[in-house]
Order: structure tokens, then sequence, then C-alpha cells
């Protein structure tokens, strides 16, 4: 190519003007020989036109005069100058051939060729052939491309580069690696850019296509043609261009494939065993956690699918902020889960939607809030010392400690400290105070139904908005044996992974239709759809995890088959038979006994407390939750232990199973808890417990005896066969 800078060169200078007289005067000059080299370059330009391969430029069969005319033709006519200019170079060039008569370089051949050829373009365009000179022009570029491109193929040739055309089916997964690499190369090569739609749509388009196609698949989509990609690779060093210019062996990307197809135990030896010790503890222990379970092997596929590699965004956000390249959809996925989900509860499509985004109960609760309530709005949960969740609001007289006491204005609703049960009575003697515009209608340790119709009415009185939160219990209320809260309720929230018995993740359903009428037959319409689905996402989450949503969407179609509602069922029965059991024990279960799948042992009157217990327990290989009691100062002590039957009964334990677990239980806290504290000051502090506990020679071998047995029951019993084979996952 000519080199741009000479064009516009004289910015700054004095331009001298020439007439058209006085360019015509100087072309008259050298007429003849003008006239021959004119038709001598025009029958060399049609018999290159036939050429199928043709010299290179600059080449040393390409050093005669007629090659050398030809050239100057293609590259003088590329760039046209000012008439002015023309006339100038070509009185210098002149004045060159004259007083020069000495044999010429190469490269002042060329400019005197290139400056003959601008002359006849001048010439051919005053004489008002510009069309013709035109295509003059044309064809002699592409004259001029041709010979770039045989002299740049016979460059690599001398250097060992060979083109092909890549055909999907014909590489090993190594190699097309290597070519991968090598297309993602070219988005960084000069003059590419990688926010280029098209650069990225060809390179990344063809990689797609490298690797996936086959021989058969159309590949126009991606711009390639005949399903091949053409490429350059050098197989005697088998390197790859990158970005910076470096190169990656081929060894080097076969070492990535293997990478990327190692098992975990190859790959990262310190995750395994963290992931083994913890296999080791589910199978060996007790679990006793309320909020946890063990979830089918289906979950766990769906779970770690390729699902995790895919990223869809929510489709409100495109309107507010394009952040990806391509098209984004709201896939088949998502309508599925929001169709199971609203089959599960029963939920008429018509009456109820459902956000299945939210990546767990904490997120789904603050998008209700923030969608709902709206900063500094009022909220009444239960609180937390009480049964109540974090989420619903906690603070104490110097500090809010939850989130949502800092962003919004929270007030708590009590259980009476005499019998265990929420007091509706004073809920609604503050509601009218506090004229709250959400109550939520929702636990985390407390072991009986909620009123939900009483709290509706709670809530009309105050023109609030009623939220059941059923992390705990969503199972249950699935397989309909317990109270549903989608009766009252105005949105419902939950998690996933506790009695639903499916991954981690959250729910949020949400009324639609007519929501009141008044006195005059006018109706007010809900409005909740669009504030929570735009709040979830892009309000306070990024896209969605599919991966997540996949795992709820499998477990979702358990929770509607027979057998899911018969381990409900059981899970109820189990908690019954270890309330009893306990008490026989002449434990004090809070509120008496339960109506779902949990306890709250009361070990004040035991002397001692939670803290300690679970601290014994655990060193038992028994696993549960210390947990304050009713008008229990949380700042001071935890006297109570949750106690829960889900996880425990997806491992197929029956109502005898669980009077043996009580057993355990109680030799933990009657044998060990109680006999290292009298063993100290009674007023040492648990650090000193648990270093005695821990120091002890005595209590280390009876916590050796106990957790014995505890393994030795918990290995004979089997998990459910499902679980068993999630657990072989691992």
């Amino acid at each position: 190519m000519p080199r741009g800078g000479r064009k516009g060169g004289h910015k700054g200078r004095v331009r001298m003007y020439t007439s058209p007289e006085e360019i015509d005067a100087q072309m008259k000059a050298e007429k003849e020989r003008k006239k021959q080299e004119q038709e001598e370059v025009e029958g060399a330009a049609q018999t290159d036109l036939a050429e199928e391969k043709l010299p290179a430029s600059g080449s040393d069969d390409s050093d005669d005069e007629n090659s050398l005319r030809r050239r100057a033709g293609v590259e003088g006519l590329i760039e046209i100058e000012n008439p002015n200019r023309v006339a100038q170079k070509s009185k210098k060039v002149t004045q060159i051939e004259v007083d020069e008569p000495r044999q010429l370089s190469r490269r002042e051949r060329e400019e005197i060729e290139k400056q003959k050829a601008k002359e006849r373009y001048m010439k051919m365009h005053l004489a008002g052939k510009t069309d013709q000179a035109k295509a003059d022009l044309a064809r002699l570029a592409i004259i001029r491309k041709q010979r770039e491109e045989a002299a740049r193929k016979k460059e690599e040739e001398k250097k060992g580069v060979f083109h092909t055309e890549v055909k999907p089916d014909c590489y090993s997964s190594s190699e097309r690696l290597l070519l991968l690499g090598t297309a993602h190369g070219l988005l960084d090569a000069p003059g590419q850019r990688r926010s280029d739609p098209g650069c990225r749509k060809d390179v990344f388009g063809a990689a797609r296509h490298l690797l996936t196609s086959g021989r058969g698949h159309q590949a126009s989509h991606c711009g390639i043609q005949g399903n091949k990609f053409p490429l350059s690779v050098t197989r005697e060093t088998a390197t790859m261009s990158l970005t910076n210019g470096h190169s990656v062996s081929k060894e080097t990307w076969d070492s990535h494939n293997r990478m990327m197809l190692e098992p975990l135990s190859v790959n990262d030896s310190e995750m395994f065993f963290i992931i083994k010790k913890e296999k080791h503890r589910q199978k060996y222990g007790l679990e006793l956690m309320a909020s946890e379970n063990f979830t089918s092997r289906a979950v766990l596929e769906a779970l770690g699918s390729c699902m995790n590699n895919r990223y869809f965004q929510n489709p409100g956000a495109i309107s507010i902020c394009q952040r990806y390249d391509g098209i984004i959809k709201h896939d088949e996925l998502v309508r599925l889960c929001q169709k199971r989900a609203l089959e599960a509860y029963g939920l008429a499509s018509e009456k109820w939607g459902v956000n299945v985004q939210p990546y767990s109960g904490s997120p789904a609760n603050f998008a209700v809030y923030t969608a709902v309530v709206e900063p500094h709005g009022r909220i009444m949960g239960l609180d937390p010392p009480d049964g109540g969740h974090l989420t619903h609001g906690f603070m104490t007289d110097k500090k809010k400690i939850s989130p949502v006491s800092i962003f919004f204005e929270t007030m708590p609703y009590k259980v009476n400290p005499e019998t265990g049960y929420i007091d509706y009575d004073r809920l609604q003697e503050n509601a009218r105070l506090f004229h709250p515009k959400l109550i939520i209608a929702g636990t985390s340790c407390y072991s009986r139904n909620i009123d939900y119709a009483r709290m509706k009415q709670i809530a009309d009185e105050n023109g609030a908005y009623l939220m059941g939160d059923m992390a705990h219990i969503s199972g249950l209320v699935a397989a309909g044996v317990v109270p549903s809260p989608f009766d009252y309720c105005d949105i419902v929230t939950t998690t996933t992974h506790k009695t639903l018995r499916g991954c981690r993740a959250g729910l949020i359903f949400y009324r639609k239709g007519v929501r009141s009428v008044d006195a005059e037959g006018k109706e007010t319409l809900y409005n909740l759809e669009s504030l929570i689905n735009q709040t979830v996402s892009p309000g306070l989450q990024g896209a969605q995890h599919n991966h997540a949503i996949a795992g709820v969407t499998v477990a979702l179609k358990q929770a509607m088959t027979p057998e899911f509602k018969a381990y409900q069922m059981q899970v109820l029965v189990n908690c019954k038979s270890l309330s009893s059991a306990l008490i026989d024990h002449d434990y004090k279960i809070v509120t008496g006994g339960s109506d779902n799948h949990l306890i709250l042992l009361d070990l004040r009157s035991k002397g001692t407390d939670g803290m300690r217990a679970h601290v014994v327990l655990d060193a038992c290989a028994i696993t549960c939750s210390k947990h304050a009691c009713p008008g229990e100062d949380i700042a001071l002590c935890l006297s109570g232990l949750r106690l829960g039957t889900p996880a425990l009964t997806s491992r197929g334990l029956l109502e005898e199973d669980f009077k043996k677990v009580a057993e355990f239980i109680h030799r933990g806290i009657v044998l060990l808890t109680l006999e290292v504290q009298r063993s100290l000051d009674p007023k040492a502090p648990l650090k000193e417990f648990i270093q005695a506990l821990n120091q002890g020679e005595k209590f280390q071998q009876r916590v050796a005896e106990i957790r014995a047995e505890v393994e030795v029951f918990s290995d004979f019993i089997s998990f459910a066969q499902v679980t068993s084979a999630a657990a072989s996952l691992i």
C-alpha cells in the first residue's frame, strides 16, 4: 500500500499552484514515450487478470521491466493525490531521469513508475474519462491484492507454516483445544477489537463450531463457509499465538485437557479430603439439625450438571442494562420450575405467581421487603430469641444485629414465656400502635402450627401485607400434613433444602388478581409480580443459578409423589416419638410437644444449657443446634437445644430408632455435660468447660465410648436407597 502519511502531508506548507495548461505542456513533452508505456501497462493488466497465480511483488522472478511497471501501476493508482502535487512530483522524477543517467535502484524505479501511473490517471480524469479510470483502479487493485496474497503464502511456506481448512470431526480433543486457543488469539490480533460484534461472532462462532458441530452442521450462523475454518498452525513447533505474543506448547494444552477431565481426588486432593471427612461425618453421625436434610441422587446430579456452565439473564434486566452479547432468553428450565412449584402447592397460575431465582431464603426475604415495604418501612416478625429468624429483624438495646433492622424499621412480636405459644393478642395490640406495612408469619424454632387466619385478620386491620415464611415446613406443606400459608398469605417465601429436601435455593410466591373490594365495589388489584421480579433481578442479584434451579425443579417433582407424602408423615411421627422419649427422661419440651418436624429442649431444669450440651453432643457425633428459650436473654446464655427429625428420617429411621437417639442424647447430657460442670467452678465460662472436656482423660474416655456406639448405630442404619446413591457420588 502507498504510504498514507503522504496524503495531506502538505499541511502547514506553502502550496504552489500549477495550472492545467502547464500540466498539459509537461505531458506533451513526452507524449510518444508515455503513450507507448500506457499501452504496455494496459496489456500487462489484462494478461495478469487471466493468470491463476501471480508473482509476488518485489520477488526475484518479477524483476523485469514489465513486472515493475505493472506493480507500479497498481500501487500508484491506489491513492490519488492533488493534481498540483502530481505535477510537482512528475517534474522531480523527470529531473532524476535527466540528471542521473546512472543505474536506478528498484525503489527509485518503482517511484518513477508510480508517478507515471498517477499522471496517466490525472490525464484520463481531465479528459472526462473518470468512470474508466475508476474501473482501471479497481481492476489493478485486485491484481495487487492477488500478488500480495501470493507473496505472503510463499513467505509462510518458507517458514514452515501451512494452511489447513479445519474439519471438526477429524481432530482429536487436544488438537481442538489447540485450534480453539488459536482462534481465541485472533481476538487480540492487530486491528481486531474484542468488543467488535463481528469479530466476536466470527472467531468464537468458529471455535464453537470447531468443538461441537459435526460434518453436516450448518455453520453459516458463525461466519464459517462449508463447515471449515481456515487457521494457520506450525506443526514443527506445535505452538499457537496468544494475546500478548507469547506461545503455548501443545504439551501444555494436552495437560490442560487432562486437567479438565481429572477427578477431584487427582486434581485437588486437599479439597477431596475435606469432602471425604464430611461424608464420613454424615454417614457415621446422627444429624439432628432441624434445618438440614439429605437430598436425593437425582437432585445432586442436576445440581452438578452442565447447567452450572450456562448463564441466563433475567429478561426484566434487558430493558435496563444489556450486559451480554448474543440472545438472552427466559429458558424452559425456569418455566418448568415455576409450573412445578405451583402444582406442588396446589396453586392456580391465575391467582399465584412464583419467582424461582433467589439464591436462598434470606435473599428471598430481603427482596420482598425491598419490593413491598421499601427502605425504612415497618415490619413485624417473630423475635429470634422466641423462635423467629434473623431475616425477620433483630436488635438489642445497643445494636441492630440484623441488616433487616438496619434498612427497615422492625418491631418483634413475642411468645408467651410460660406456654411458649405465640401471643396473638399482644401482637394485635402492638400492630395497632406500630402500623406495619408487612407482618411475617414464619418461624425458625417454633414447634407448633401458626394460626394464619388470626394473623390475616391482624394484617387486614392495619392494611398490611401478610408474608408467610415457610422455610422450615415447606416440605410438610407440600405433602399437606400441616396447615398451608397459601390460604391466607399475600406472599410466601421458602428455602428449598430443609423439609422440601432439594438443593440450597429460594422461592417467592406472590398473589395475583384482586386484593380487595371497597364499599362501593371498586376493586384493588395486587401489584406484586413486577415489583418482586424486578427487585430479585436485576435489583438485588445477578443472573440466575441454573444448576440450583434445575435441582429445585427435580425436588418439586419428587414432592408431588405419594412416597414424599409418606416421608413427611414419618417425619411428624418420628418427632413425636423423640419428644415423648425425652419427656420420659424428665426433660422439658417448650410448648410440651410438637406439631411439625422439630422440638426445643429446655435444659434449665437440668442445671445446664444448650451451649455446653451442644459441645458435648458434637464430640459424640450427634449434631444439633443451640437456641434460646422463651423469656431468656440471649446475650447471656442459650439454654435450649433445637432437635429436628427430617435428616435422620431420610436415612430410614423410624419411631423405635428415635427412642435410641433420645437415649444417646440423655447420656451425653447427664453422663458428660453435667459431670464436667461439677468438676469446675459453677461460674466457670464456656472456654474452661471446653478445655476440661478435651483434656480430662476420664471425660475423653466417655466421649469415645458414646461416640463409638453412635457410629456403630449410625453405620447400621442405612440411608434410604436414593440417599445412599447420592452419597456414593462423592
